[in-house]
């Protein structure tokens, strides 16, 4: 029998956590499933771990690679096989509720949508809690656009604080293969956020689960998101390709407000935890970005007055310093910020509050 939903799981060294994972999904109250599992080359039992279930229930596929690949690739080979009429991602290290694939099923079979998502919880690996409070959980809608579906022009503006990753979703696969959504190939980090945002405003239709059905593992040695090496750098190409996404799909103008301030604290986000061997690197980096971003949105009044105040502040601490002035301006700044402006006004901020004044 056809299986109705194909749930693809890449894995790799994640042999602790899988057996947890995987019991998840055979446990669903949603039983025509299949599970692919993607051994993307793993160095310990993960492989062992994966091909042991496989023995046990038919409705599993495991794929070994022959050669060790980005994330992305394992999951557009995980999409290339797939045989249900719909795709469904999830990590090695995370946990279904017991009706996830019910739930989800349901849901976007009766509106008609191309893609439905769920809310979720995060599982803290290090100690345990859980929680509901992650910033990509929710989406703000209506109680009538949860009952039956909503367009992506609907949430246009929250597309870059909306959950854009991929394990709390369910995706028609016809869709998926007109549109010819796939993951990037040539980045190790972020490849879902850029599948998540392109596959959610191409879609005609959306559908939202106003209920946690899965939790998702956070702060886990090792974790692919936790990395603070050289991937880090995959940031700056993530922009880039979401930039030529936005101008393709002639959205860019009315979105470019959410993307610029997104890659604005992203960038800085990912400065400040990547290890210190590379800041520097990193840094020298963010300041072509950002003058690029000033030169093209911030140059003249009437367009700085689309930002907030924040904004403007640490896109000019950036781009107007070396990276050694930098360090020293953010040491002793903690208690007040001031930053001259364009059109006589400065930007001031004290301790938490922030405010323009006039030059």
């Amino acid at each position: 029998m056809q299986p109705e939903i194909s749930v693809i799981m890449p894995v790799y060294n994640i042999e602790k956590y899988l057996p947890e994972a995987i019991e998840s999904i055979l446990n669903q109250t949603f039983e025509n499933f299949e599970l692919i599992i993607l051994d993307d080359k793993s160095e310990d039992g993960t492989l062992s771990v994966a091909k042991k279930y496989a023995d046990k229930d038919k409705r599993i596929r495991v794929i070994a690679l022959e050669k060790r690949q980005k994330q992305g690739v394992g999951r557009n080979i995980g999409i290339e096989n797939a045989l249900g009429n719909y795709i469904m991602f999830l990590d090695g290290d995370d946990i279904a509720k017991n009706t996830f694939l019910e739930k989800m099923h349901e849901t976007i079979t009766r509106t008609g949508a191309d893609i439905a998502m769920c809310k979720f919880q995060t599982l803290d690996d290090n100690n345990g809690k859980i929680s509901d409070t992650h910033p990509f959980g929710q989406v703000n809608i209506s109680p009538e656009m949860i009952k039956n579906g909503f367009t992506p022009k609907e949430i246009k503006q929250q597309i870059f604080t909306i959950p854009n990753i991929v394990w709390n979703k369910i995706y028609n696969k016809k869709y998926l293969t007109e549109k010819n959504i796939a993951f990037p190939a040539i980045i190790t980090m972020c490849e879902d956020i850029i599948f998540g945002i392109n596959a959610t405003l191409r879609a005609e239709k959306l559908a939202y689960i106003d209920e946690n059905l899965l939790y998702y593992r956070i702060n886990r040695p090792n974790a692919s998101s936790g990395g603070k090496d050289d991937t880090f750098f995959d940031v700056f190409t993530q922009y880039e390709i979401l930039n030529e996404n936005f101008k393709s799909m002639k959205i860019y103008d009315s979105v470019k407000k959410e993307f610029i301030m997104d890659a604005i604290y992203t960038m800085i986000f990912f400065l400040e935890r990547i290890k210190p061997s590379f800041k520097k690197k990193f840094f020298n980096k963010m300041r072509e970005v950002f003058q690029k971003y000033y030169d093209e949105e911030f140059s003249t009044p009437e367009k700085m007055e689309q930002f907030d105040c924040t904004t403007f502040f640490h896109l000019n601490r950036i781009r107007n310093n070396s990276y050694f002035k930098y360090s020293i301006l953010n040491f002793f700044d903690k208690i007040i910020r001031f930053e001259p402006w364009i059109g006589g006004k400065s930007v001031v901020i004290f301790s938490k509050y922030e405010f323009w004044i006039d030059g």
